[in-house]
């Protein structure tokens, strides 16, 4: 939310610390009744483009505490955050999902943050976050701020690189990959159950069961409903590679893409793919035993350790029968631990635990 800065009680703000330096200087202030920081710059701010634009590309969403943007004559001047605690002990071992976030921010939106050090990530219930937010700037640039990377944690620093040094490929891969965040408005209509044996049990018991964060793999109209079957509709996210289906895909969270070249390094707490493998005369989709290993091994990174996996190959057909994916199963899936695996209807149901 916008706050214009002439609508601020600076008698409610003591001052914290001042920042001077060319094209540097800025006030950060201190509510201690309500415990919020201020940040306020001057016109010509190094950081002020960044942190614009970046704010536009919704960067700051779950890694900050940012409350208000602040306005000075349609001109952003400054911003409010909650007021973090001080970390005390060694903060790197404390930060993994902060950091994960932050990776995954390069991912999605080729923006880097520089300054990830002690002195700028704070606690707020439970959870860590940045305190300045502005030095972000694009992967292109990253030849100017190489030093000030050195100075964050050791392998948010490799993971960078690396990344770095195989941008243009994953860049081809991006302009290919559509993503598309909140794109639909979820409806209010009731849940199309289908009585088939597979899909009874995916959507009255496997779906409502699952905790976290789901990657459902394949949409269609008969399951363009299963975000509102699970206990955080909003971690629902789906993929399919033809872009007429994005209609049922998670109104959240949906890519359209092949899942064989799916490289945006992200995990999930579940990954599910139900109907897509075992058709060997039917749809254009994978059926050879190359393609099949290959499908399996994507899917299975795609997985946090101690989450799960989810498949349900058909099993009906000569090639594809269950001796062949009880094989799969034991020879490509062996950092999982077997919780369930039965047959349904025309397919085999395996649904395994990441514990490697």
């Amino acid at each position: 939310m916008n706050v214009n800065i002439y609508d601020i009680n600076f008698d409610e703000w003591n001052i914290y610390e001042i920042k001077k330096g060319p094209h540097a200087n800025r006030i950060i202030y201190i509510n201690k009744t309500q415990n919020k920081f201020m940040k306020i710059w001057e016109e010509d701010y190094m950081w002020k483009k960044n942190f614009i634009y970046a704010y536009n590309k919704k960067y700051y969403d779950n890694i900050s505490t940012l409350i208000n943007i602040i306005i000075d004559k349609n001109d952003i001047v400054g911003y409010i955050t909650q007021k973090l605690d001080i970390i005390n002990s060694d903060y790197e071992t404390n930060i993994d999902n902060l950091l994960i976030k932050l990776y995954n921010k390069i991912l999605l939106n080729g923006l880097i943050h520089i300054d990830i050090t002690k002195s700028n990530v704070g606690k707020y219930e439970n959870n860590y976050y940045l305190f300045d937010l502005e030095p972000v700037i694009l992967i292109d640039e990253i030849d100017k701020y190489y030093n000030c990377l050195k100075y964050c944690p050791d392998n948010y620093y490799k993971n960078c690189i690396n990344l770095i040094k195989n941008k243009l490929s994953y860049y081809s891969y991006m302009d290919k990959l559509k993503i598309y965040h909140n794109f639909r408005v979820p409806d209010n209509k009731s849940p199309n159950y289908n009585n088939e044996p597979t899909r009874d049990y995916l959507e009255k018991t496997l779906l409502p069961s699952l905790n976290g964060s789901i990657f459902y793999i394949g949409v269609n109209y008969y399951n363009e409903f299963y975000y509102k079957l699970v206990k955080n509709p909003e971690l629902f996210e789906t993929i399919d590679f033809i872009e007429d289906r994005v209609q049922f895909g998670s109104p959240y969270t949906h890519y359209c893409g092949d899942i064989l070249n799916f490289n945006i390094n992200k995990t999930y707490d579940n990954v599910i793919s139900f109907g897509l493998l075992g058709h060997k005369d039917d749809w254009d989709i994978i059926k050879t035993d190359e393609g099949i290993k290959k499908y399996i091994n994507i899917v299975s990174n795609l997985v946090n350790k101690n989450g799960y996996l989810l498949l349900g190959p058909a099993c009906s057909q000569t090639e594809f029968n269950i001796e062949y994916w009880d094989n799969i199963y034991n020879t490509e899936l062996q950092k999982y631990k077997s919780i369930k695996k039965q047959r349904m209807g025309i397919n085999y149901v395996w649904i395994g635990q990441k514990i490697d």
